[in-house]
């Protein structure tokens, strides 16, 4: 029997953070935008539709990956590491349990236009892309794995990678040019300079 939990954002999920194998989002709906069985948390998918629709992006951008049950991950894990080799999957492949994909929360975005890799899509370049940059902060998104960030998050640059954590917290990363790493860092110090 799945274990069932209702998710307090923004939860950080790394190699120092695992997910239980169990774990399963307590709401999980059809991702919008999405082509084949793509599912998101209920509040982040409504947030990225209203954020897609916003920018006009409806025609122009695709849901690629979604929620990946803890057996998923390891299965695109280990297809990752006998085609692509480990430099590769170290890369851009989290292990399982590792991943914000268990969450529900994370999204693989792509372009309509475009071949999209099943790890790393298309979604940079285009206009429509930087509207999403410029616009997902006011939705709850961030872009999970920054340019020049690796050595904090343990994942190289996803320019495809957005992760819901809720308006308020979007913005407050945002206005820092933080990942969540770096958010999650400065109000552990901040609490244990207040005790």
């Amino acid at each position: 029997m799945r274990n069932k939990l209702t998710i307090d954002f923004p939860i950080l999920v790394n190699s120092e953070n695992q997910l239980q194998p169990d774990f399963l989002p307590a709401d999980l709906v059809q991702a919008p935008f999405s082509q084949g069985n793509k599912w998101m948390e209920t509040t982040a998918a409504a947030q990225l539709e209203k954020l897609i629709r916003f920018i006009g992006g409806e025609k122009d951008i695709i849901v690629t990956s979604a929620y990946r049950s803890f057996a998923e991950q390891e299965k695109l894990y280990n297809y990752s590491l006998r085609v692509r080799g480990k430099a590769y999957t170290e890369l851009y492949v989290a292990r399982p349990g590792c991943s914000e994909h268990q969450t529900g929360l994370a999204v693989d975005l792509g372009l309509s236009d475009s071949q999209n890799d099943e790890i790393c899509p298309t979604f940079n370049g285009k206009e429509i892309s930087t509207r999403f940059l410029e616009r997902m902060s006011e939705f709850g998104f961030i872009l999970r794995y920054p340019e020049g960030k690796s050595r904090i998050t343990g994942i190289a640059y996803e320019p495809w990678h957005f992760r819901y954590v809720g308006c308020s917290y979007s913005r407050f990363i945002a206005q820092h040019d933080w990942t969540l790493e770096e958010y999650y860092n400065f109000f552990k110090q901040w609490r244990e300079k207040d005790d």
